[in-house]
């Protein structure tokens, strides 16, 4: 156990020690200045000495003395107390918490034609990132080019605050916020835009700690609307995240019958890394997903060491009411 504010408690006994000593000074020269103003008049009683050697007197005396030298006791006890419940007594432990093993990266496609999509998929993120619990999430956006708004991490305050604000830049397009955003998914590499392919091997190559066994996801929100000639294909880049044993979950968010080709090629690749594939505006999109990830193995490891504190005032706090109990009682047989 230790003190979080002993500095406090330390000033505490400082100011009392010097009140212990300046006290009897003080009083000292108050009872002469009073003396000299008005004299005190004795008020004279005769055969106090027979009373005194009286042993019923004795006895009441002894016992009086007693109990007073215990008031004073407890009232220093009490007073030791206050002083260390003023520091605010802890208890420090390094705890290492337990964590899941699922990884997740999210993948926005951010191309010209998810425009009216992309706030739709932002939002379902944000819902499916509420519904897991200590998993470790990641958001990469792309469209000719990659950027990673954060990288892997179980902080869900900061999963959620991110995505608000990524909701709240991509409403509407157009705003300042949207281009300083989306800024690191334009730049021209000469291959034209929308590379789906591309924007997905980026997102495998999110993923951390691959010696480790870990359960591996990509949750992929895009058109499959191709504008330009990636690096890799879809098919390509799906097939390298069954290598990685990386299963990719695709949501479809076009319900355009002139597009059918574009959701088969989408839903079979997803198929083939053992994911699935999932209309945006179906409700059981976000159950589904959830389902099908927490349905892999995630065996519990320890987290990064913390160091926690907990405040330990109930003994204190007993003996203090103990002790106020007590004097109550004292002073009851004291007549005070």
């Amino acid at each position: 156990m230790e003190l979080v504010f002993w500095q406090l408690s330390l000033a505490l006994i400082i100011i009392i020690a010097l009140l212990w000593f300046a006290a009897p000074i003080i009083l000292r020269r108050y009872n002469r200045s009073k003396r000299h103003d008005a004299p005190r008049q004795k008020l004279p009683i005769a055969n106090t000495s027979r009373l005194r050697a009286f042993p019923l007197y004795v006895q009441q005396v002894k016992r009086y003395k007693k109990l007073l030298a215990v008031v004073l006791g407890l009232h220093a006890l009490l007073l030791v107390m206050m002083i260390i419940l003023t520091g605010r007594p802890s208890s420090v432990a390094v705890v290492s918490p337990e964590v899941k093993n699922r990884d997740i990266v999210l993948c926005l496609d951010v191309s010209r034609s998810m425009y009216e999509y992309d706030v739709e998929i932002i939002k379902t993120y944000r819902t499916l990132a509420r519904k897991f619990d200590g998993e470790r999430l990641g958001l990469v956006l792309f469209d000719r080019s990659p950027a990673v708004i954060f990288p892997l991490t179980d902080d869900a305050s900061l999963i959620d605050s991110k995505l608000a604000l990524i909701e709240k830049a991509l409403t509407p397009p157009g705003t300042l916020e949207y281009f300083d955003i989306l800024s690191g998914t334009v730049v021209s590499n000469g291959q034209g835009s929308s590379l789906i392919g591309d924007g997905l091997a980026s997102c495998i190559g999110r993923f951390d700690k691959l010696d480790s066994k870990r359960s591996r996801s990509i949750i992929l929100g895009t058109d499959n609307q191709l504008a330009g000639t990636p690096i890799l294909s879809l098919p390509e880049a799906a097939e390298l995240a069954k290598q990685k044993d990386i299963r990719v979950y695709g949501i479809y968010p076009n319900s355009n019958k002139n597009r059918e080709a574009e959701a088969a090629e989408l839903k079979r690749t997803m198929l083939a890394t053992s994911g699935d594939y999932y209309a945006l505006r179906d409700k059981n999109t976000i159950p589904n997903i959830v389902q099908k990830i927490a349905a892999q193995d995630a065996s519990r490891f320890k987290g990064t060491p913390r160091v926690t504190r907990t405040d330990q005032p109930q003994l204190l706090l007993y003996g203090m009411l103990v002790i106020i109990i007590s004097l109550i009682i004292i002073n009851w047989r004291l007549r005070i």
